[in-house]
């Protein structure tokens, strides 16, 4: 928060002191090289920002107003339409959950948030009324973030002769990543600078001017655990009866995602693996390394996202999109991909190649729609928009879950700047409703 008092006073100084401690070629080690890329991100936000801040008041207890100023951003946001899913697309999007998917989400959700509080093999986590976990595995963070902190567990139902519809998930091997939690993980996360992701991921493209680039920290926290999860997956036998699935919330479902990709290439049909995250953000280049996977009859892949939640849209231009929203608060032109990054050679710079003659970029008067800049990033599998809608009109009425099918187009332009709803007791909440069955109006239908 210092940071934003001090550009709020200095911004061209304090941008220009960023930038000039922040070189961005790799030096082979990892936490120098999220060290760079978070100062560079900050040198270019501090230019993106500029006089916006000078008319933020900025006293007082720092997370009090960082909170005011995300909140002043969804405020805004809500002013247009594309802030929420309309009610037309709520209809349209509408999917069925089994029970069976509901108590993998269930699971995989226990298991995600298990990362943080899970820091020795005395952390156990108790027995559900339908699964067992065993923990298998716990790796610590490291105090410059290079490990990301990860968890595996040996998950199987209880009572499977009267849970057979559970049965075709488990047992199963999940591998859980922690999202932020530290400072450490916060390098991690502003480190968003592309790289080259195409060897990591096991793809090959469909011709030499293909490939495929990932969110630069992501991609090196996924690095440096790849060899214990290889370890963690061949421990357990190879057969369709041992499922392998990885998860995370937040910045942990991201790179729960990139080792996702590299064992589902590596192992192909040999294992049974699938990935489930909760609110993380999007992390692999548009030519899609999904193109090339096969989950098979038995795979899963869904990002679970609540509705409004502004983690699960966050890459360059969409940071670049928040800045120009809050100018646009305070009468402020909104800024053009080169203008924050001025000598910074940056994400926000290298990201956002869109015309402005071809693309307007800021509220359009047209339907009270902002115009969003194409993503840098996009999720892989299938997005579950988690929505909470009031049935009727009475005061009393109480919000409804719906689950909904949303396509990544659609996802992409949504305007979504909440934080409070990336919680993970928001997320506990929803995913409780979805394992009572209590979504899309009543009782989850098999399906």
């Amino acid at each position: 928060m210092g940071l934003f008092r001090i550009v709020k006073k200095h911004p061209k100084i304090t941008a220009t002191a960023s930038r000039s401690a922040a070189t961005l070629p790799a030096s082979g080690f990892t936490f120098i090289d999220n060290s760079q890329g978070a100062s560079a991100a900050t040198a270019e936000l501090s230019d993106a920002l500029g006089t916006a801040l000078n008319q933020i008041d900025l006293d007082g207890n720092p997370v009090d107003r960082l909170r005011a100023l995300f909140q002043k951003l969804d405020t805004e946001a809500i002013k247009y339409t594309n802030s929420k899913i309309s009610d037309a697309d709520v209809k349209k999007y509408q999917c069925e959950i089994a029970p069976s998917l509901a108590q993998l989400i269930s699971a995989t959700w226990t298991c995600a948030l298990a990362t943080y509080t899970q820091s020795s093999s005395s952390g156990q986590i108790p027995d559900s009324p339908h699964h067992q976990f065993l923990l298998d595995h716990v790796v610590s963070a490291s105090l410059g973030g290079t490990f990301k902190a990860m968890t595996t567990h040996i998950v199987s139902t209880l009572n499977s002769s009267t849970n057979q519809k559970l049965e075709p998930f488990f047992p199963a091997l999940i591998i859980a990543i922690r999202g932020t939690a530290s400072a450490a993980d916060g390098i991690v996360n502003l480190n968003g600078e592309p790289r080259d992701a195409t060897k990591f991921l096991v793809c090959f493209p469909r011709n030499t001017t293909e490939r495929i680039s990932a969110h630069s920290g992501f991609l090196a926290a996924a690095n440096t655990l790849s060899e214990i999860v290889e370890a963690r997956i061949c421990s357990r036998p190879a057969s369709d009866d041992h499922h392998v699935i990885f998860t995370g919330h937040s910045a942990g479902g991201a790179v729960a995602t990139l080792l996702y990709l590299r064992f589902k290439k590596l192992f192909g049909n040999e294992r049974r693996i699938s990935c489930l995250t909760f609110g993380a953000p999007p992390c692999v280049s548009a030519f899609g390394a999904e193109d090339q996977i096969d989950n098979g009859p038995n795979g899963v892949h869904l990002n679970i996202v609540n509705e409004f939640d502004m983690v699960s849209r966050v890459d360059g231009p969409y940071i670049l999109n928040m800045v120009n929203l809050l100018r646009g608060m305070y009468g402020m032109n909104g800024l053009t991909p080169e203008e924050p990054a001025k000598g910074g050679g940056g994400e926000l710079k290298a990201a956002m190649t869109w015309s402005s003659e071809e693309t307007q970029y800021g509220g359009s008067s047209e339907g009270g729609i902002w115009c969003l800049p194409p993503s840098l990033y996009r999720h892989v599998g299938k997005i579950v928009v988690l929505a909470i809608r009031l049935e009727g009109e009475g005061e009393e009425d109480e919000g409804v879950m719906r689950a909904l099918d949303v396509p990544k187009e659609v996802l992409e332009g949504l305007l979504f700047c909440r934080l409070e709803v990336h919680k993970r007791v928001k997320y506990a909440e929803r995913v409780k409703l979805l394992e009572e069955g209590k979504v899309n109006g009543g009782l989850a239908k098999c399906g």
